[in-house]
């Protein structure tokens, strides 16, 4: 009985060497650190400085970024690297300010101000490994936002606009206007839009919040019960014709499906 006991124990421990082997033989991965042929400069990467200036909804209908070269001194926008890596630090200089900024993203106010901003970013690679050459470690880049100081009300989204929509023939116009005097809740509007089954946007709009060349719309704050068919709106001035108006915007339709529609017009 002991004899065939460990007769057990050895075909176990022949067994499992075999297992290991075949395991040990399996793992030839250069980027998986528990192979025997990882590589860790295979991970990492040279420097990445390429700048993002975008321009952020508050209090909107859903949360959008849009990548801006203009926008009001009251805007809350943001400089960011196109790209952030978990092993590289950052370090802006913005402005005039003498403070270097070490957070990937920083937002600062400019209120009051009119002019143009410059933002240097310098991105370092955390290179313990001395994988790169000394000229891939580090990389610094330079972006400007011009920064407007007008009143409120007169942003060059408001307008009469003269377009139609995709895979429609019939043109018609929308409008974008500043503050309703008989409005229930004095907010920017956008007047009508489309939307089957909802006569109340030729009346009361579209409630909008949003910056220089860009709106959402803002039901979430602005009565939700005035929305029609769960409806959202995202308008933007094209970057070449600041002229020409682009309306994306979804409603449910009866069948419960999610349509999405896109307006094009240009200002009268």
């Amino acid at each position: 009985m002991q004899t065939k006991t460990i007769y057990w124990l050895l075909a176990a421990g022949v067994m499992l060497a075999i297992g290991c082997k075949k395991d040990q033989q399996a793992c030839n991965d250069p980027y998986n650190i528990a192979c025997p042929n990882y590589d860790p400069c295979l991970n990492v990467n040279p420097a990445y400085s390429d700048i993002a200036i975008v321009d952020s909804s508050r209090w909107t209908d859903t949360l959008m970024s849009f990548e801006v070269d203009t926008v009001t001194s009251t805007s809350k926008f943001f400089f960011r690297p196109k790209e952030i890596r978990s092993n590289t630090s950052y370090a802006w200089r913005i402005g005039q300010d003498n403070r270097i900024f070490e957070t990937p993203v920083v937002d600062l106010l400019f209120t009051g101000f009119q002019g143009q901003i410059d933002a240097t970013l310098t991105a370092t690679v955390q290179d313990q490994d001395r994988c790169l050459p000394e000229v891939e470690r580090s990389s610094t880049s330079t972006k400007s936002i011009y920064v407007l100081n007008i009143p409120v009300g007169e942003y060059p989204l408001w307008g009469v606009y003269n377009g139609k929509t995709d895979n429609e023939e019939d043109e018609y116009e929308v409008s974008v206007v500043g503050l309703l005097p008989n409005s229930v809740n004095n907010s920017y509007r956008l007047l009508g839009l489309q939307v089957p089954n909802c006569d109340m946007l030729n009346d009361i709009g579209v409630p909008i919040g949003g910056s220089y060349s860009w709106f959402i719309s803002e039901f979430v704050n602005r009565s939700a019960s005035r929305r029609c068919h769960n409806l959202l709106v995202v308008g933007q001035l094209s970057k070449e014709n600041r002229n020409e108006l682009t309306l994306h915007y979804w409603y449910d339709a009866p069948d419960g499906k999610r349509v999405h529609k896109i307006f094009t017009g240009y200002r009268q």
